[in-house]
């Protein structure tokens, strides 16, 4: 497993992406700079990655982060979305899971700038 570090001026949260090539290719596009939309509890930020769809699916839980072939973005869920009718979080699209924070923090917390770090030499800007 391969952690990466998503950082704002003021916080910072692991996350653990498993070992599949859709995660594969995403921590490649580190390092990106994009905007951070919130959906939500669903953070999302472009990663300019064509990665497979395969194994995507609309059954995610808090935590997960999953990465979203239609917009290619990259998602991290904290809880309930817009389409929730329960505490679980309902995306608006699949989207394959390539891994889970280790330390989930409040996304209402989440600055509008966000870093994620992967591995010692790769940054991930996201704004």
């Amino acid at each position: 497993m391969a952690h990466v570090v998503f950082k704002t001026p003021s916080k910072q949260f692991r996350a653990e992406f498993n070992q599949s090539l859709t995660a594969q290719m995403v921590m490649k596009s580190f390092p990106v700079e994009g905007t951070v939309h919130l959906w939500g509890e669903e953070l999302s930020v472009d990663t300019g990655v064509q990665a497979s769809d395969v194994h995507a699916t609309m059954d995610v839980n808090a935590g997960d982060v999953a990465y979203r072939h239609e917009s290619r973005r990259l998602c991290i869920y904290f809880g309930r979305t817009p389409a929730s009718t329960t505490d679980k979080p309902v995306p608006s699209f699949p989207g394959v899971i390539i891994g889970r924070i280790l330390c989930p923090p409040c996304a209402t917390l989440l600055a509008t700038r966000l870093t994620a770090k992967s591995g010692l030499d790769s940054h991930k800007n996201i704004r």
